[in-house]
């Protein structure tokens, strides 16, 4: 089995306490409906994480739907581990004040609202304290705005931390948010290994050995997820961390496993194989073929002295740059440049013959091999079956090539994509015509740049392994 990564994430589970972030919660009137809700305008985080104790700050604003002014209460369950240290609500310029409750106060408030809003997912929360403010009058779609800073010390198990923070009360809003962001600030005292969320997709920076910047942006939703991160601290050149859970009286349990390479791999001597096929046909006219286009000129100048590579345009017929791979010299990428100056987007869309050309060029290299697949639609020339294809192109995949598939537009078959990156040891992204296609193609051509670790295998011994995802 091959696996050529920059980072190898096993996970099988990870659990974990939860508790909510704050919930505005109308209070029943004559005139109301049932479990009224108001709506969340924006929830903004910054974390700063000083390993190990983070420091978060949340800016979060309510809005009364209502054409009538309303009374609420604004509810914050304490962690078990947290330290408030800043609480303010501001409603109509005027400055408002919470009160702090012991748990024993806290769980009949709980037990209250279920009560009332047949809501039983608020119990998870008796036992805590809880910060509880009045709000009142909320005007006829007026707002409220409230700010909470609070600290805590994160759990660490043989090197890897875990945050979390609260996401999933926001399908209590009546309406998606115009905005969620959650940026995360990590500085630690050793060298960082691996930062990894495995809810939700974040960008990530590094800002040095010790210190790396991810965060989470998203308009127009509504989570119902928390999020979950965890970053490794590394002392070697590859570290391991394992996480592992099992509840009591339970024979099977679970565990997160994370491999991380050295920071700095850029001395690493590993020479690989690279193709980029781009899909011409006449539905990718305009912005986004311009991107793509802006995209492959990004791979070629990124590969390395040793590396081979093709390029493959597509639309009805199927055009290689060259019958096969190529050296990375500086000649070939010149040539290689001038031909994707001279792609036009017209025709239709023959998905696997271009596949099947990418395979058989790399179908008895040694060296790790990947294939960066762009396509904005379904198979409309050729072979159009999709089981077909999928079939075909995996057994003509003898290389094992890593299959990136990024699936630009609407009308994409993700069906077909999913099942063609995972069967091809890869994975599928899709862009929204609104997206930058250049930035996210540029982005994993930065991150398979220099390999660090080929035909890795994973061991148990004698123990048995269900549902393993990488």
């Amino acid at each position: 089995m091959r696996r050529i990564l920059l980072s190898l994430t096993i996970v099988i589970a990870a659990t974990t306490n939860l508790w909510a972030d704050g919930l505005l919660l109308p209070r029943p009137a004559p005139w109301m409906p049932i479990n009224a809700q108001v709506n969340i305008k924006y929830h903004d985080v910054d974390v700063q994480i000083d390993d190990p104790v983070a420091l978060t700050k949340v800016d979060q604003v309510f809005i009364n739907p209502f054409e009538r002014e309303i009374e609420a209460d604004y509810i914050f369950p304490i962690p078990d581990d947290a330290a408030i240290s800043h609480f303010t609500a501001w409603l109509g310029g005027h400055k408002m004040e919470a009160e702090l409750l012991d748990a024993a106060a806290a769980r009949k408030i709980y037990e209250d609202i279920v009560r009332v809003r047949k809501d039983p997912a608020l119990l998870e929360y008796a036992g805590r304290g809880m910060y509880r403010m009045r709000v009142y009058p909320i005007p006829a779609r007026g707002e409220v705005r409230i700010q909470i800073e609070y600290e805590q010390a994160l759990k660490s198990d043989k090197g890897t931390v875990e945050y979390l923070y609260p996401l999933n009360t926001e399908k209590y809003s009546g309406a998606n948010l115009e905005r969620c962001n959650v940026s995360v600030q990590v500085n630690s005292f050793e060298n960082i290994g691996s930062l990894y969320s495995p809810t939700h997709q974040m960008k990530i920076e590094r800002l040095g050995e010790k210190s790396v910047k991810a965060v989470y942006n998203d308009e127009n939703v509504r989570p119902d997820k928390d999020l979950l991160l965890y970053f490794t601290r590394q002392t070697s050149d590859f570290g391991f961390h394992l996480l592992s859970y099992r509840e009591s009286g339970h024979e099977n349990g679970f565990f997160l496993g994370i491999l991380s390479p050295p920071l700095d791999n850029r001395q690493a001597k590993t020479d690989k194989n690279v193709i980029f096929i781009l899909d011409s046909s006449g539905s990718m006219r305009g912005e986004k073929f311009h991107q793509a286009i802006d995209a492959l000129k990004f791979c070629l100048g990124g590969l390395n002295s040793g590396d081979r590579f093709n390029v493959i345009d597509y639309d009805d017929a199927v055009r290689p740059f060259k019958p096969g791979l190529v050296s990375a010299s500086k000649v070939n990428i010149d040539d290689a440049l001038s031909f994707a100056d001279r792609i036009e987007a017209e025709g239709g869309t023959n998905i696997y013959d271009a596949l099947a050309q990418g395979c058989n060029m790399i179908r008895f290299s040694f060296n790790p091999s990947y294939i960066l697949f762009l396509t904005d639609g379904q198979p409309t020339v050729g072979n159009t079956d999709l089981e077909q294809i999928i079939q075909n192109t995996t057994k003509l995949n003898e290389g094992r090539a890593r299959l990136f598939i990024f699936g630009v537009g609407y009308d994409v078959n993700t069906n077909l994509l999913d099942r063609l990156s995972e069967q091809n040891h890869g994975l599928p992204e899709y862009v929204l015509p609104t997206d930058n296609i250049e930035s996210k193609i540029s982005r994993l051509a930065s991150k398979i740049s220099h390999p660090a670790l080929t035909d890795v295998t994973l061991s148990f011994g004698p123990r048995k392994i269900s549902r393993l995802y990488p």
